[in-house]
């Protein structure tokens, strides 16, 4: 078990402050497990954690980056199953070698870590129809704050026992860490891509596209002038919503409308899309569409952070809004810095 300073801007803002007095990287799964049972304050900090959440008093802060990362994929189920600290990175590459992908799930970044992503706040509403990373784990293991175990296996849940995942869902820390996770992968199926122009179809239509197409089609990037569809798998439906969005635009590459960085994500209504492009602080930050549902849409843009806040605070109003602000994706880091906007209903 190592000492040092933490290089994230929450956590060092946290050790100025005073409320964090000794920094732990435990190397194994016992010096972890021993950490909690000692007695002391602890609380693991990385890319889980959000701005709004502060230790009352001065505790050891937790970085899992030491414990030993392992992917392993079970090709015939199609689950992975990896320790909280590997990245979806990691989960994506072993996955793509047996034929499976974590491309459906929206809510993830590649450098981000498997339990920071379930750990944080989520974004996203709970009736959000396409992938997302608490629906695709079927499996979990963490420890308490009081270093007892909790396993949920991998089975009907009339014999896994009780489902307490949701403790650590959300809970930023507050309730243990996550240790293991066992997740559900979708098959690597043909896909088409459509730029569709919102002058050709408008946001209000592209909206009903997504209900009548569930599982089909999904938003996975565009602007405030289109919208970028990807139609996967095969089947008459399929070749239907191919032929439809083929008339309105042409086949793009999806890496040509992603930024590398996403430094600030909101996520809003429909009803709210005009005022993301009407903002003054839109035309300095470029916002980009991420991905969409049939209620809501995920934005995200990079950018200078004072630029982002006045940006987010004005587009995500009302109370099914919600924004965060997180830094140093550059770098690969995804330690969340600041939180702010009403939750979209307790689903934890």
């Amino acid at each position: 078990m190592s000492e040092s300073t933490l290089d994230g801007p929450f956590g060092q803002a946290l050790q100025r402050a005073g409320r964090i007095h000794a920094v732990s990287h435990p190397e194994d799964h016992g010096a972890l497990v021993a950490l909690a049972r000692s007695g002391k304050p602890w609380m693991p900090i990385g890319s889980g954690l959000d701005g709004t959440v502060r230790p009352g008093q001065p505790v050891v802060a937790v970085h899992t980056r030491a414990l030993p990362v392992r992917v392993s994929i079970d090709a015939v189920s199609g689950i992975a199953r990896a320790t909280a600290n590997a990245r979806w990175a990691d989960v994506e590459r072993h996955a793509n070698v047996h034929g499976w992908s974590t491309e459906h799930l929206v809510d993830i970044h590649p450098g981000a870590t498997v339990g920071g992503t379930l750990a944080r706040r989520s974004l996203l509403p709970p009736l959000w129809l396409a992938g997302t990373a608490r629906g695709a784990c079927i499996g979990m293991e963490a420890i308490g704050a009081d270093g007892a175990a909790y396993g949920y296996r991998e089975a009907p849940r009339t014999s896994s026992g009780p489902d307490f995942r949701t403790l650590w869902f959300g809970a930023e820390g507050r309730n243990g860490v996550i240790t293991r996770v066992s997740l559900e992968l979708a098959r690597q199926a043909p896909s088409s891509w459509f730029e569709v122009p919102l002058a050709a179809a408008d946001w209000q239509t592209q909206r009903t596209w997504l209900d009548r197409y569930a599982g089909r089609a999904s938003v996975v990037g565009g602007d405030a002038t289109a919208l970028l569809w990807r139609i996967s798998g095969v089947g008459r439906v399929v070749d239907h919503a191919c032929d439809l969005l083929a008339g309105l635009g042409h086949t793009v590459l999806p890496e040509a409308t992603r930024p590398a960085r996403r430094l600030v994500e909101v996520c809003v209504p429909w009803s709210n899309w005009d005022a993301a492009w009407a903002a003054p602080a839109a035309a300095s930050i470029e916002p980009r569409v991420f991905a969409a549902g049939p209620t809501h849409v995920l934005l995200g843009a990079a950018g200078p952070a004072r630029a982002l806040t006045a940006w987010a605070k004005r587009v995500a109003t009302g109370p099914l809004s919600r924004w965060a602000l997180r830094g140093g994706l550059e770098q690969g880091e995804t330690e969340w810095t600041t939180g702010a906007g009403p939750l979209l209903g307790d689903d934890r």
